[in-house]
């Protein structure tokens, strides 16, 4: 069968049967790196999938209509085995994030029609969420083994599946949930034939000619240390189309703990490492100590996901180190191709011509980023692959231009974070929020101003107040970096007094979403009591 034609699961089986021991993924069980790093080859991975796919047809019987099946786990390669195993059993898995609250993830398992449920059977920190969802509606759970049971050395029957691009090209590969930044998630299906784009991504000149040389071509043929959940777009299409048409074997920590520098410091550290995905604040930890930073300079590349650095300086230290890269993409997009830039560059964009990126007046100097539909690069369009009715894409995402340089755009926020005061203007937190939040003693910097004459800072700190005296000498402590803020912003979205300031509370964190950014409509009516309390 031509390769172009054949489907993940299949293509996967072909590579085990080539190649069995070309290595498809590593992990650690713990935190500590000394009980062992676990390698999965491709022969494992496929014989992985095979047994569960068994598993699933006797539980479930195999499916003629796409049947959904939830999925609900630690950060592991379950969710990769999950998603193919129900391909090949002609269902689709529905992978839900842990840090959903129960009414999101009751609404989601309605929108998807879900009404069957697999679940981490070594993981029982689960029960009490089970246990809301079962309360409110009918659902079949059914318990999943390890992952050791999955990886097992014993070979099982392999799993015929027939099914090709050209008889199905909307064929689903998997449900995902949008991140619920802004309210409540939506669930996307992602579809085998906008798969396709991914593999246009790493070869830009088949379709225009001069194309310069995406992150995507740098990125491809590395073993590469991924951070990012795997119920996320980004981790999933990682260890299933990135790993298999990139040939980019993900290295993924334990599960479920949140990477410490130390930690990224051990695995990075590894032979076999060639390169990195982390978030901008694991960074910038990583920052602070010598020992990280010469960790760093082994690693081909590092791509920053996931959010801004707070500091310029901290980037340009970085960077002398290691070669730093950006990266973009959205759960409706997908991830996107970006032409390699200069490293002095580094905080802007430069869209591959295989986009489609327009960029239309939004606000002052901002611009609203939107994919347009194009015949002679719709090879490489995901979004109009998986949507063929669009002919336009409105991500809601806010940049702003270079001064200098055509062509380099930074992401500036979302749409939905402007807010409207009552003097009818909008106003673009994200500048302000970064200086704040760059304070040692800030977490997440939230400016609220929505429908107010004067702006309120909600301030997530790694030790709240627990009295009047402590927040006073915490608002002195950070009034300067307010000040600071302040004079980069405009009348009235100025903090001008110490009274409007509402810090977070002890146990009760923002609400964030899967891949860590702070749900800000969420976090903002957790503590509106406490704003509408402030006296400006």
């Amino acid at each position: 069968m031509d390769e172009d034609q054949m489907l993940l699961p299949t293509l996967i089986d072909e590579i085990a049967q080539a190649e069995p021991e070309r290595l498809y993924c590593a992990f650690l069980r713990t935190t500590d790196i000394n009980d062992g790093v676990v390698k999965v080859s491709y022969s494992a991975f496929s014989n992985a999938v095979n047994r569960l796919s068994w598993f699933l047809e006797k539980t479930f019987g195999r499916s003629d209509d796409f049947t959904t099946l939830g999925y609900i786990g630690p950060s592991d390669i379950r969710y990769a085995i999950i998603t193919l195993a129900a391909v090949k059993t002609g269902h689709k898995a529905f992978l839900m994030s842990q840090v959903n609250p129960v009414p999101a993830q009751l609404r989601l398992l309605e929108d998807t029609k879900c009404d069957h449920l697999l679940v981490a059977r070594d993981f029982p920190v689960f029960s009490p969420v089970l246990d809301a969802i079962a309360s409110h509606r009918q659902v079949n759970i059914v318990d999943i083994e390890s992952v050791d049971h999955w990886i097992a050395k014993d070979r099982v029957e392999k799993y015929c599946f027939t099914a090709t691009l050209s008889s199905n090209p909307r064929r689903p590969f998997v449900v995902l949930h949008t991140s619920g930044s802004t309210g409540f998630p939506g669930h996307i299906v992602y579809h085998f034939g906008a798969l396709t784009a991914y593999r246009h991504w790493t070869a830009p000149r088949d379709l225009i000619p001069n194309a310069p040389k995406t992150i995507q071509e740098i990125w491809q043929n590395n073993c590469i240390y991924m951070t990012l959940p795997a119920a996320h777009m980004i981790g999933l299409l990682h260890m299933t189309v990135a790993a298999v048409y990139w040939n980019m074997p993900p290295i993924l920590g334990p599960p479920n703990v949140f990477p410490t520098p130390d930690m990224a410091c051990s695995i990075i550290s590894l032979d076999f490492c060639q390169a990195a995905a982390m978030p901008p604040v694991l960074l910038q930890g990583m920052a602070r100590s010598e020992k990280h930073l010469d960790a760093l300079r082994r690693l081909d590349h590092v791509s920053w996901i996931g959010g801004a650095f707070s500091s310029s300086t901290i980037a340009d230290k970085i960077r002398s180190y290691v070669t730093l890269i950006g990266g973009y993409g959205s759960t409706e997009s997908g991830g996107l191709p970006l032409d390699f830039i200069d490293q002095s560059d580094y905080e802007w964009m430069s869209f591959s011509p295989i986009v489609g990126a327009r960029f239309d007046p939004y606000a002052e100097d901002l611009y609203e980023f939107v994919i347009e539909k194009d015949d002679r690069i719709l090879p490489a369009q995901f979004v109009f692959l998986n949507w063929p009715e669009l002919s336009e894409w409105h991500t809601r995402d806010l940049f702003s231009k270079h001064p200098t340089k055509e062509g380099l755009w930074k992401f500036q926020g979302r749409a939905d974070d402007m807010f409207s005061m009552l003097n009818g203007a909008k106003y673009n937190p994200l500048a302000m929020e970064t200086i704040v939040a760059a304070h040692p003693q800030v977490m997440t910097a939230l400016l609220v101003g929505e429908a107010r004459e004067r702006t309120i800072w909600l301030l997530e700190v790694y030790n709240p107040p627990q009295n009047d005296q402590e927040k006073r000498k915490l608002v002195d402590e950070i009034w300067p970096t307010v000040e600071e803020a302040n004079g980069i912003a405009q009348l009235p979205s100025r903090v001008t007094s110490k009274n409007a300031v509402v810090f977070s509370q002890k146990g009760k964190p923002f609400p964030r979403a899967g891949k860590g950014s702070v749900q800000r409509k969420l976090a903002i009516r957790a503590y509106q009591e406490e704003i509408d309390a402030c006296i400006v």
